[in-house]
């Protein structure tokens, strides 16, 4: 293997393993234990791990004054460096048409990762063959081995967490247990299987513009007549097809001590349609917006009642046209 090869060889498993949980994800059904033991990694350690590489790409053991890492501290740093680059691409995500699922946040992380890792790769080239840091043979295990060894009598070499006693020793083993679990149960509510709603099946329902984005109503664009063009998403994961009802209702609202008070409510449109399960169905139409102006859209399960409203309904969601009143009572 050449040196320029061996001077990138971790972060070329790096890509791989990202590849694999990709892989996991997006062209497989696996579910379960095995999904989550391919993408844990992803979530736990290799955004981390790449941004470390790209900060320090310097040999452990560099004769100056600048700042690098042994294989344990590069470690430690890849575990809270990826703790934190996680939960910054969900936030992303959630303001996207995706929201926060498992497929978009896995495939946030991963990009995040693949330009750190092209990063560090580009940074290790930069510099010359002694000036790059590559991992040895037996530097990590011997890393953390020298990291929890007891101490000599000096108390000036004593190391954080250092191990005196037995007593110690089991201390220091329940705590890293404590954070693997804390970890792992983190990893597993990002990427785990979506909880089953109280009779484990739902529907999705939302609003998208004419761009097919999420429509949330503060700023969307309304055409020179009034009218504002949206779309009704509903996703079915019913386990069976199913056949909704959808209700559209213009209304007359205003807000006053931080609530909703409803003057007048009308029946604009209503639609039925039938969706399989796992498919979604769109229903494209437009409204008519104005001042104090709000749309909301009622779906149900089979046939709307004659005179439907919000309680009744199986899911409901709803946007102001024109971007919502101001608080009459402030």
């Amino acid at each position: 293997m050449s040196s320029r090869v061996r001077a990138v060889a971790d972060l070329v498993a790096v890509l791989a393993l990202l590849g694999v949980a990709v892989g996991v994800v997006f062209l497989t059904p696996l579910d379960g234990p095995l999904r989550i033991a391919a993408v844990l990694p992803v979530i736990l350690f290799l955004p981390g791990y790449a941004l470390v590489s790209a900060l320090y790409p310097d040999p452990a053991d560099r004769d100056d004054e600048g700042w690098s890492l042994n294989p344990t501290e590069r470690v430690g740093l890849a575990v809270a460096a990826s703790v934190a680059i996680v939960p910054l691409v969900a936030l992303v995500s959630n303001f996207t048409r995706y929201g926060v699922r498992a497929e978009p946040v896995l495939a946030g992380t991963a990009a995040v990762t693949v330009f750190l890792t092209l990063v560090a790769v580009g940074r290790r080239f930069l510099r010359s063959g002694d000036g790059q840091f590559r991992v040895a043979g037996g530097s990590l295990g011997g890393g953390i081995q020298r990291y929890f060894v007891r101490s000599r009598p000096t108390l000036d070499q004593r190391k954080p967490f250092e191990a005196r006693t037995d007593t110690q020793w089991i201390l220091n083993l329940l705590l890293a247990g404590a954070v693997i679990a804390l970890l792992s149960s983190v990893a597993y509510a990002a990427v785990g299987p979506p909880l089953p709603s109280q009779d484990g099946t739902h529907t999705e329902l939302y609003l998208l513009d004419e761009n097919g984005d999420r429509l949330l109503g503060t700023d969307a664009p309304v055409s020179a007549d009034g009218s504002l063009p949206y779309t009704v998403a509903i996703e079915n994961h019913e386990d069976e097809r199913t056949r909704y009802t959808v209700v559209v209702q213009r209304q007359q609202a205003t807000r006053s001590d931080n609530r909703t008070v409803v003057s007048n409510s009308t029946v604009v449109d209503s639609a039925t349609t039938t969706v399989a399960d796992g498919e979604t169905e769109r229903l494209s139409d437009t409204v008519q917006g104005g001042e104090n102006v709000r749309v909301r859209v009622l779906l149900y399960r089979g046939d709307a009642p004659s005179d439907p409203t919000g309680e009744d309904a199986y899911r409901v969601t709803r946007f102001w046209p024109s971007g919502p009143p101001a608080d009459e009572s402030a």
